[in-house]
């Protein structure tokens, strides 16, 4: 009987361990792979959710600016419908003032033609009686310290209308200032938001370049497994 050739049977045996080996290599790094495509679709899920919860704090934010924009709004409105009913008010009570003045002054009138008249008619009496007249002229100086008291009333109404005047164009001044102050606050609300906007796309461009290092490493680590596996 011939002798079995060992060599033949070692050698064999080596042949399939190192096949095995290789087989256990490629399956080794088959599933190294699935575990960094896993790990990279892992990191690119938690990018967007991170992205997601920035997209809606800046909506949230966004949000609160417009409700405290339409608060200002309100508010503003309800100043200005106060104001114009002042206005109504000053003027219905300006008109009352004018027509008691009206009234005072009719009343001053009559009372100074009564006055006269009483005058003529005592004139005529002493006439009459052939006495020498006595005119009574207490009733007619005191209508015109009446008149005169009317008339300095009557300025110090006109200077008290021109200080309300004045009021009012200062009120108007300080509102156009607030306005233009609102309008400078506005701007650089907007001036910010572009800042955020370009910050974010710096934000975006460096996730882009990071992505494309990650891409650049793990393209260069399979070319290694493989040139290694190759080597095998």
């Amino acid at each position: 009987m011939e002798k079995p050739d060992i060599q033949k049977i070692l050698n064999d045996e080596l042949l399939t361990a190192l096949r095995t080996i290789n087989a256990l290599k490629d399956e080794v790094w088959q599933l190294g792979n699935q575990l960094q495509d896993r790990d990279d679709v892992i990191k690119m899920a938690v990018e967007k959710e991170k992205e997601k919860e920035k997209e809606k704090e800046i909506e949230t934010e966004t949000e609160k600016e417009k409700e405290k924009e339409k608060e200002i709004q309100a508010l503003t409105e309800k100043v200005e419908q106060l104001e114009n009913q002042l206005k109504e008010k000053d003027d219905v009570i300006a008109k009352e003032v004018n027509k008691r003045h009206a009234r005072l002054s009719a009343y001053l009138d009559c009372l100074a033609e009564l006055t006269d008249c009483q005058a003529k008619v005592k004139l005529m009496e002493a006439r009459l009686h052939q006495e020498p007249p006595q005119p009574d002229t207490s009733c007619s100086s005191e209508v015109e310290v009446e008149k005169e008291k009317e008339k300095e009333k009557e300025k110090e109404k006109e200077k008290e209308k021109e200080k309300e005047k004045e009021k009012e164009k200062e009120k108007e001044k300080e509102k156009e200032k607030e306005k233009e102050k609102e309008k400078e606050k506005e701007k650089e609300k907007e001036k910010e938001k572009e800042k955020e906007k370009e910050k974010e796309k710096e934000k975006e461009k460096e996730k882009e370049k990071e992505k494309e290092k990650e891409k650049e490493k793990e393209s260069t680590r399979r070319r290694r497994r493989t040139r290694r596996r190759r080597n095998l």
